[in-house]
């Protein structure tokens, strides 16, 4: 998936685990890497959890960056 995104420069690059680390490479043309690390969900509530969480962050990340 890494190389559908190659040439393409973005504002703000989120990764969400360390695997996504080493798998994504660093663009140094991009303005601001984010790192979330999140514990793979292994049930349902678990992913449940997980996208609240995730949820919660992209607004306050939005709300900061004064895009909502």
């Amino acid at each position: 998936m890494a190389s559908d995104l190659a040439g393409q420069h973005f504002d703000t690059i989120i990764k969400l685990c360390d695997k996504s680390h080493a798998n994504l490479p660093e663009h140094p043309a991009d303005r601001h890497h984010i790192r979330w690390d999140f514990h793979h969900p292994d049930d349902e509530e678990s992913l449940r959890h997980l996208e609240i969480e995730l949820s919660e962050r992209i607004r306050l990340f939005l709300q900061a960056n004064h895009l909502i």
